[in-house]
């Protein structure tokens, strides 16, 4: 059956057969998160032909010496069974696990197949709904205001080293494409805290939010939803700060499902992805 599956180099050109897999897989992305996807990648990233049509995709970011993160792994629902989601995952893998250790969030459909791989848990995130944004009650001497072009040196420095890995493209991005969810926090004249996020296809994803404390990433919460729009947003949530997602089902968010934070290699800095109030998605960490 494998030699029925050819590999091609993901490219801009594919975007269309990705947006048409993650719409039959009711992701949320939109052509933006692609192309910032395919900008970040620098190799092992593939598109899957089964008897020469298109199925399926996978995108690998490298993200220096910290970790590989694999993502975007879709194969079309009418030729799935057939071994192509195995092929993708392994042609990534052969590409990335000699660069750094591997990570990636798997839904609980596809945590066989990783475990199967080697790889290991190393944490739970929460994917929580809210229907609609509303105000949520915030008290706090800290300064929050809308982030400006020169706040995104120090944010890189802040956010690298918090989550122990370098995304200043994907920080860079969220802010030039939707400024309305980006905020920072200071106090004593110091970086506490940010939050961003961008709209998708169904829903308003907002992350990610980093803060020095549950306090800090409330308030800024509080200022990313008065800036949306009435329309359904999701957070993914890392469920390390204990408590943060208790409260925020008291405010009116949803459990929606859950994701496992696998490691393949070390995870000494793999464990520290973790340290967010809220990620960016699973496709970005």
């Amino acid at each position: 059956m494998k030699d029925s599956i050819a590999l091609l180099d993901l490219e801009a050109e594919h975007i269309p057969l990705g947006m048409q897999l993650k719409q039959w897989a009711n992701w949320n992305q939109v052509e933006a998160d692609w192309q910032l996807l395919l900008a970040m990648s620098k190799g092992g990233s593939f598109v899957a032909a089964y008897d020469g049509k298109p199925v399926g995709t996978v995108v690998t970011i490298s993200y220096e010496e910290a970790f590989c993160w694999i993502g975007m792994v879709l194969v079309h629902p009418s030729f799935r069974g057939k071994g192509i989601g195995t092929c993708l995952l392994q042609v990534a893998l052969d590409y990335a696990a000699p660069i750094a250790p591997v990570l990636l969030d798997a839904t609980a459909m596809g945590q066989p197949l990783y475990t199967s791989l080697g790889f290991q848990s190393i944490g739970e995130i929460a994917r929580l709904g809210l229907s609609l944004p509303f105000s949520i009650p915030t008290s706090t001497n800290l300064l929050i205001r809308p982030m400006r072009h020169n706040d995104l040196i120090h944010l890189m420095a802040y956010d690298q080293h918090k989550a122990k890995f370098n995304r200043a493209t994907v920080l860079r991005d969220f802010f030039q494409r939707s400024p309305r969810y980006a905020f920072v926090a200071y106090q004593n004249e110091a970086l506490v805290g940010y939050c961003l996020g961008r709209a998708g296809s169904r829903f308003e994803h907002l992350g990610p939010l980093v803060a020095n404390q549950q306090e800090i990433a409330v308030a800024l919460l509080a200022h990313a939803l008065a800036a949306a729009p009435q329309r359904p947003l999701i957070m993914d949530i890392p469920l390390v700060h204990t408590g943060w997602q208790a409260y925020l089902l008291q405010q009116g968010f949803s459990l929606q499902r859950l994701f496992t934070r696998m490691c393949l290699g070390d995870q000494g800095q793999a464990l520290d992805s973790l340290h967010q109030y809220a990620i960016a998605g699973p496709a970005l960490g």
